[in-house]
């Protein structure tokens, strides 16, 4: 199941890559324009780890559900699994440009 909560997208994956490194801030996203973000609510230990490869791309490794809140969007559930975090990206064919969309 993929999920989605504003510009944030949450994709199942088989395995993990290589070469990841642990981060401590349960924030996937910050929000440009409002300073809201996508956050996971941790309730107990070892509930889940975000993982960052060297180019900044964010994993997950959910070991029980897992809430995804923000102060925009309903509050979401993921299942136990593996996952790749992205932002959704635009295209403006006028000026052939992509960006960030922004939350």
């Amino acid at each position: 199941m993929i999920y989605r909560q504003g510009d944030l997208g949450i994709t199942p994956i088989k395995e993990l890559p290589a070469n990841l490194k642990k981060v401590d801030n349960p924030i996937l996203a910050y929000g440009e324009a409002t300073g809201h973000h996508h956050k996971l609510l941790e309730r107990t230990a070892n509930q889940f780890e975000v993982l960052e490869d060297s180019q900044g791309d964010r994993y997950l490794k959910i070991n029980q559900p897992t809430d995804l809140v923000h102060e925009e969007h309903k509050t979401i559930t993921i299942k136990k699994g593996l996952y790749w975090v992205r932002n959704e990206r635009e295209y403006n064919y006028f000026e052939m440009a992509v960006a960030r969309v922004q939350d």
